[in-house]
């Protein structure tokens, strides 16, 4: 079939003359080979692509007129059939020139096909961690169940067992200072001036519609309702969670886990279990100080620039915040407290025993952490409206 094909087609072009020795195709080129006529020759080229001879000799000596385009031509013609592990030997060479030429479309072309492999491995290597991602999450989620379970049975029901002995309070003490206490000053600092720039802007804004008066409304509901526990949640998760994953790992880079483990002690109950508590206990204390915070830098804000007395400020914030949105705050504080914790013990346990582990780690810790606070308080505030 490849016979008749090639005996057909060298009937119709002057530019090649085939013939066929021991086996061996030999394709004699003639003519001009350049911009103005290979148009009339490539579809004959690439039929010829599908030849099936071992050995292919390209004879260019009969050549009259040459440039890059007749030069890429031939060469993407011996590049196809080298790719199918067909011999091509290509001579005829009449000047030094011309091996330039052929050498700068041989690199063409072989720059073209490293940048469509690499087009194709970029798309592969995207759909690639596309799926390590969602299978890592899905890991992730299985493996926080299977903690939550573990923490409940082995360290609540365990600790009641034992009297509380289990949870063991100084440990739990010692991180609520550390993580609370600690954290205080960073938290009432950043939400005092956020809610300050908060009544700024709405004062400046509702000035011009003589409606000043309900920026304190404003920034009450949005401080008790979002953006206090949202505030809070996200300085806890960047300033503990980070330090909970490091502290985990380091203690699983040193083998301190497996210690534990073979001591007979269960390390969810010596370490996750008081982490957990600390921060149940903790972020909503530090919610309520960021709200206080932030009120005060709105009255400070709206005092100065709206006239706004502490009497009437109050009564505003009263009469616009019902006792359900205080309880709505701290109820998503505590489940906050839970994610950031989880995320943040999950992340310490995967460390392997490398520094680059733990650095990657904490990092994924923090963004994490956030995440899924963010996450979590959009659904909320969509589901309770």
């Amino acid at each position: 079939m490849v016979d008749n094909l090639e005996e057909s087609l060298f009937d119709k072009t002057p530019f090649v003359k085939k013939r066929i020795e021991n086996g061996v195709l030999k394709l004699d080129l003639n003519g001009d080979w350049n911009i103005h006529s290979i148009f009339l020759v490539d579809d004959e080229m690439r039929k010829l692509e599908e030849c099936n001879f071992c050995e292919v000799v390209v004879m260019i000596e009969g050549i009259s007129r040459f440039d890059i385009s007749g030069g890429w031509l031939v060469e993407r013609f011996c590049y196809t059939l080298r790719k199918k592990g067909i011999n091509v030997d290509l001579q005829g060479f009449q000047n030094s020139s011309w091996m330039s030429l052929f050498h700068s479309a041989a690199q063409s072309i072989d720059d073209h096909h490293k940048i469509v492999s690499l087009k194709k491995r970029r798309f592969l290597s995207f759909v690639e961690s596309m799926g390590f991602f969602t299978i890592s999450y899905i890991q992730d989620f299985i493996t926080v169940l299977s903690l939550i379970g573990s923490i409940f049975f082995r360290g609540v029901i365990g600790s009641r067992k034992n009297n509380f002995h289990g949870l063991m309070c100084p440990s739990i003490v010692s991180r609520v200072d550390m993580m609370g206490m600690k954290a205080a000053p960073i938290t009432i600092f950043i939400a005092f001036f956020v809610g300050a720039i908060l009544a700024n802007q709405g004062a400046f804004q509702l000035r011009s519609f003589g409606a000043d008066i309900f920026v304190a409304d404003f920034v009450g509901i949005l401080v008790f309702r979002e953006l206090g526990v949202l505030l809070t949640a996200i300085i806890v998760a960047g300033r503990s969670g980070s330090a909970i994953t490091a502290e985990i790992g380091s203690m699983k880079m040193h083998e301190e886990i497996d210690a534990l483990k073979v001591m007979g002690v269960n390390p969810l109950t010596v370490i996750i279990v008081p982490i957990l508590f600390a921060l149940i206990l903790i972020v909503p204390l530090l919610t309520i100080l960021a709200e206080i915070a932030a009120l005060a830098g709105a009255f400070m804000v709206l005092d100065i620039y709206s006239g706004i007395t502490l009497d009437v400020f109050c009564r505003r914030i009263a009469d616009a915040v019902q006792g359900s949105i205080y309880f709505y705050g701290l109820f998503k504080a505590t489940v906050m407290a839970l994610i950031i914790g989880m995320i943040a013990s999950l992340e310490g346990l995967k460390v392997t025993r490398s520094a680059e582990s733990l650095g990657k780690h904490v990092t994924s810790s923090v963004v994490k952490s956030i995440f899924f606070v963010i996450v979590f308080d959009g659904l909320l505030s969509i589901c309770m409206r």
